[in-house]
């Protein structure tokens, strides 16, 4: 009778955690999104990037890519975030999808120097200052910011520039800087930490 209880428990028990696993599967096949924001509560952020880059993928929608390129690290996962953030700062309507997001949230960086300021540094990264500043190049379409790709390579101390890459770096924003008014130059070069 003892045996046949046990027996009964164990398969009952393993039918609950083999059920609970192809739920699982059938909600990250249908819905990867409902899964990513699952991992991304609890913490595991590479999890929840695999599975909002899924959900990206399944559905192409702009937004979907908005949120997978806000997750992405830059630091850690350099080649994946440098991939979609590219594709996203291609789209002819990159500038209005910015101003839709300015829109939702008010902060003091603009989502335009918020996406290119995390390519620069996962460009930084993945290949090295030259692709960093030319990713700095590509943004200076949309006028100064105090928070723009060289300011942000610059300033953020977690990237750890070397010396060399440093001047090359400081050598650009000069060069950038220089494109303004001579009256705003000092200001721009101050606000950057030039």
């Amino acid at each position: 009778m003892k045996k046949t209880v046990l027996f009964t428990a164990g398969v009952t028990f393993a039918a609950a955690i083999l059920t609970a696993i192809i739920i699982y599967f059938i909600i990250a096949f249908a819905s990867p999104v409902s899964v990513a924001e699952l991992w991304n509560d609890v913490g595991a952020y590479s999890l929840s990037v695999k599975y909002y880059e899924r959900q990206y993928e399944k559905t192409g929608d702009e937004g979907d890519l908005l949120t997978l390129c806000l997750k992405t690290d830059e630091y850690e996962d350099a080649k994946k975030a440098s991939f979609y953030l590219e594709i996203l700062t291609g789209k002819e309507n990159f500038n209005a999808l910015c101003e839709s997001e300015d829109e939702k949230v008010s902060l003091a960086v603009s989502a335009y120097d918020y996406y290119y300021g995390k390519y620069a540094v996962a460009e930084y990264y993945r290949v090295g200052i030259n692709a960093a500043i030319s990713v700095a190049v590509r943004s200076q379409d949309n006028g100064y910011t105090r928070y723009n790709p060289y300011y942000v390579l610059l300033n953020d101390g977690k990237i750890g520039l070397t010396e060399s890459d440093r001047e090359v770096l400081i050598a650009a924003a000069e060069e950038y800087v220089s494109s303004f008014p001579i009256e705003e130059q000092d200001g721009i070069r101050q606000e950057m930490g030039l």
